[in-house]
């Protein structure tokens, strides 16, 4: 079994110290009013520290988003309570999604950019965002394998090509949402209400 050597243990106290005092004060004051050394004096280290781990505020808010969702919740639904697929999987996609319709939209955008840049920045990090969508995506099959046993859906659907499509849908409809002025949550609810419907 691999243990940390006292010096990488540090590094991760250090990490989740900044993590934490960032979640705090995201939820205190906002994105936009929280500044690195507020971050830092609130994780009691020194106000450079945090660029060791982290290049940018809009990372380390991207990297307090994965912590949150570092596994996929188990969602809880009843297929019992209706009969339409499509209603079941929008119920288990929206479900999962109302947290980044909380978002403000401007905060919104600098997650998404935070996205890209620390895709070559900080692969770490992108793996476990990645690891978060394909478990997602993982859930999303095995809802559809459920929905096809109950004879729901046909059994010559198939659930791992629907539930990517399903998956790329709900990203480019909140990309969509993001950086769309005339684009607002009720609206963003429906187009991926719409699309379901139709592919399923």
């Amino acid at each position: 079994m691999c243990t940390l050597s006292l010096r990488e243990k540090k590094k991760r106290e250090v990490k989740n110290k900044i993590l934490y005092a960032a979640e705090k004060l995201f939820k205190e004051q906002g994105f936009e009013k929280t500044t690195t050394n507020q971050i830092a004096k609130e994780a009691g280290i020194a106000s450079g520290t945090a660029f060791n781990y982290f290049d940018t505020k809009a990372e380390i808010l991207l990297a307090v988003f994965a912590n949150q969702n570092k596994d996929v919740e188990d969602y809880v639904y009843s297929i019992m309570e209706t009969e339409d697929p499509s209603e079941i999987i929008f119920n288990y996609l929206w479900h999962h999604s109302q947290q980044l319709t909380k978002i403000d939209k401007t905060l919104l955008k600098e997650l998404l950019q935070a996205f890209v840049t620390s895709y070559k920045n900080n692969p770490t990090l992108i793996k476990q965002l990645i690891e978060i969508d394909l478990g997602f995506i993982d859930k999303l099959t095995k809802i559809m394998t459920e929905l096809k046993d109950k004879n729901l859906i046909k059994n010559n659907f198939q659930n791992e090509l629907a539930a990517e499509i399903i998956y790329s849908t709900l990203v480019y409809e909140f990309v969509n949402y993001a950086f769309g002025e005339d684009v607002d949550k009720r609206t963003l609810k429906d187009r991926i209400k719409q699309k379901i419907e139709f592919l399923i």
